[in-house]
């Protein structure tokens, strides 16, 4: 089985099979230029299977340089291999990895369905159903033991409103070890507690949960269950005064409150009252808002 490869009305470029979903000779034209780097070029086209007219939309990964045709064997074997039960779910259909092995000629091509374009927005400010399918997908990639090691704005496809995720070519083995759910909107947990750094750290870039921390006097301190301003200001240093650490624990909490919790503080205000508002005898943000088992407690 071979790619017959059309950039123009040239004679073709000619793969070898190295992997394909199904076995029948292929044929890539129409191809547009769509990005070209060190040593790879990437086109839009259709591909065609014998006696079909039509073709399928489709992209095309081209490499010509042996590091280039190393970095997408690699990425050829996290598709089809780690990820197969993924193609079409969160990262796209592959169609097939085609190889010329010739050292004068080395070259390698990855045929991939057309799966949308690159969002246009930066990770934090992506509308809340999209953020949750793309840390979904994230976790399945974990979950099916790879690491990603790439996540940037242009990697991510809106492909109908919902992510595919490409260019898999610094995607690492990996046995994901982290602990408890990732819980939208929830408080973010310690780092060390969580114990992957890379869905941590796109958790931070979504902006995908409430702080963890508070900003009080000179540092930030962590919020647990049921904390209130008695609380927050046992941890003042021993130097100040009892009665000013605790003016300060309200501030704190108040103005966290208003930065994290807009619509609650809003609602203070449309209580009567006065502004800031004062600290009723005990105000539970709830789950909803800091996460199973998380609350925020103030007087």
């Amino acid at each position: 089985m071979s790619l017959s490869f059309f950039r123009d009305s040239s004679q073709p470029l000619t793969f070898k099979l190295a992997y394909a979903r199904t076995a029948r000779d292929l044929t890539f034209r129409s191809a547009q230029l769509i990005y070209q780097g060190d040593g790879t070029e990437v086109y839009r086209g259709r591909l065609f299977r014998p006696s079909d007219t039509e073709g399928e939309d489709v992209v095309c990964k081209v490499a010509y340089r042996s590091t280039a045709v190393s970095s997408i064997d690699h990425e050829a074997m996290i598709y089809t291999q780690k990820l197969r039960h993924l193609q079409g779910v969160c990262v796209p259909l592959c169609h097939g990895y085609f190889v010329n092995r010739d050292r004068m000629d080395l070259r390698s091509c990855l045929i991939l369905a057309y799966s949308g374009e690159p969002i246009k927005k930066a990770f934090a400010a992506l509308d809340s159903e999209f953020k949750k399918a793309l840390v979904h997908a994230a976790m399945l990639l974990h979950d099916a033991g790879v690491k990603y090691g790439d996540w940037d704005e242009e990697n991510i496809l809106d492909y109908e409103g919902l992510p595919m995720i490409i260019d898999l070519e610094h995607a690492e083995l990996h046995d994901c070890k982290r602990v408890g759910e990732i819980v939208q909107g929830g408080l973010a947990p310690r780092i060390q507690d969580f114990q992957c750094n890379e869905l941590y750290q796109l958790c931070e870039d979504l902006e995908y949960w409430k702080p963890g921390m508070i900003k009080y006097i000179h540092g930030y301190i962590p919020i647990t269950k049921g904390m209130t301003p008695a609380d927050l200001a046992a941890t003042a240093p021993r130097y100040v005064p009892r009665d000013l650490a605790l003016k300060k624990a309200k501030a704190a909490i108040r103005k966290h409150v208003k930065e994290n919790y807009p619509d609650l503080y809003e609602e203070w205000n449309r209580q009567g009252s006065a502004y800031p508002p004062p600290f009723r005898e005990v105000l539970s943000l709830g789950e909803q808002d800091f996460g199973r088992n998380n609350q925020l407690k103030v007087k």
